[in-house]
């Protein structure tokens, strides 16, 4: 109960300084998701021969590492740990996570997530 009544106000204290350390700017940020993009195209265009893995025949690391840094741009259901489901984040994250859903990279990795975690 203590870390609940907390954790606001520690998040609100320590944003500002994550904002000023990490430079988060609007022009930062649109560059990180355009690089963000540009890795779903490309795992796009590397499953559109119909592959069902990223490399060879199994799962295997490649797909895990795929998957797993995915997560914060698909917040998938089956994730496992502490997510924002989709109707919690704001209308403008939503959209964008529903976007990355709909890519083929983005389908891989919920297909990922579904068929190898337990509920």
């Amino acid at each position: 109960p203590l870390e609940r009544a907390l954790a606001p106000v520690a998040v609100a204290c320590a944003l500002p300084l994550i904002r000023r350390g990490f430079r988060v700017t609007p022009e930062n940020a649109a560059r990180s998701l355009a690089r963000v993009e540009e890795v779903f195209r490309v795992v796009g265009e590397r499953l559109a021969d119909g592959r069902e893995w990223l490399v060879g025949s199994t799962f295997g690391a490649v797909d895990l590492t795929f998957a797993s840094l995915a997560t914060p741009m698909l917040l998938p259901e089956r994730f496992g740990g502490t997510l924002p489901r989709l109707e919690e984040v704001p209308a403008t994250v939503g959209a964008t996570v529903l976007r990355f859903r709909e890519l083929p990279a983005g389908r891989f990795a919920l297909r990922a997530y579904a068929r190898l975690r337990a509920r």
